[in-house]
């Protein structure tokens, strides 16, 4: 009877038993290293996640803000807009009241000039402006000005203008002269040489 025996499975075994025990301490150390590699991505992409998050809200918050900003410049320029007109409607309303107190009868000072206009003299514009003066109590008053413009075919005839209209001491504060110029003949119009002036009177 012819027995076999199977020498290469003992090989095998042998073989194994004599590999180096290093070789399973590596496989082991490149095992954890791959999990400790693979935990730390995970780790990573988790804290990633959260900034990710994070950054939205953050996002979010700073877009809420902004809007809020935005309103709450739309609001600040109304609110410039409404002192600016406040400012505009008060000075309207302190000109008004002014110019209350201070109102004249046009009528009656219109009158006084036209009496006052010597024979050789003729008026070409009366106007009326006010001007801003430091009063008695050292603060600033406006006062009513007329300006009346004329021609005078002699210097006496200007001069005596004058002089009327400073006897108007219930109308007119102060009479003087603005401007006096002496014009030549024009031969091609026929107009004589005259006189030209500008008297300022401050009403009272």
């Amino acid at each position: 009877m012819i027995q076999r025996i199977n020498l290469s499975s003992r090989k095998h075994i042998a073989a194994r038993e004599t590999r180096p025990a290093w070789t399973g301490l590596l496989l082991a150390l490149f095992l954890l290293l791959f999990l400790g590699l693979a935990g730390h991505y995970l780790y990573l992409r988790h804290q990633l996640g959260r900034q990710a998050a994070r950054l939205r809200q953050l996002q979010q918050r700073y877009a809420a803000v902004e809007a809020r900003s935005r309103d709450y410049r739309q609001l600040l320029d109304q609110v410039h807009e409404l002192e600016r007109q406040y400012q505009v409607a008060a000075r309207q309303v302190q000109l008004a009241e002014e110019l209350k107190k201070s109102r004249r009868d046009w009528y009656a000072i219109v009158a006084a000039i036209s009496r006052r206009v010597p024979k050789k003299a003729w008026l070409t514009e009366i106007s009326s402006a006010e001007e801003t003066a430091t009063g008695p109590d050292g603060q600033a008053e406006r006062r009513a000005l007329v300006r009346i413009s004329g021609r005078a075919l002699d210097s006496a005839a200007v001069v005596a203008f004058l002089r009327q209209l400073q006897r108007e001491k219930k109308i007119f504060a102060v009479v003087d002269f603005d401007e006096v110029v002496r014009v030549a003949a024009d031969e091609r119009t026929g107009i004589p040489a005259h006189f030209s002036f500008v008297i300022t009177c401050r009403v009272n």
